[in-house]
């Protein structure tokens, strides 16, 4: 669901739209989640989105925006899950 939202939003308002940007990092949590069972190839895709989304945010709300700041904490704990997998295979 997340990613037809994300497809439409970037249709709709654009990819620097602040609902787009919301969107994706909203798509990229619901692929790592919250526990540790994700699965490798959707804590690579949401590694992924989380880079190209941070790099999005930064340009268009300037690196001290609230929602720049989150999309690097969410950068931050996907790397550290996708460590965690690639450390116990």
């Amino acid at each position: 669901f997340l990613g037809e939202l994300v497809s439409d939003a970037e249709r709709l308002v654009g990819p620097g739209n602040i609902i787009t940007i919301h969107a994706r990092g909203m798509y990229a949590i619901s692929l790592y989640g919250t526990d540790d069972d994700a699965a490798f190839d959707d804590l690579i895709l949401a590694e992924k989105v989380l880079e190209e989304t941070n790099r999005t945010a930064r340009q268009v709300l300037g690196r001290g925006h609230p929602t720049a700041q989150q999309m690097l904490t969410d950068l931050s704990r996907v790397r550290e899950k996708l460590a965690r997998v690639r450390a116990n295979p």
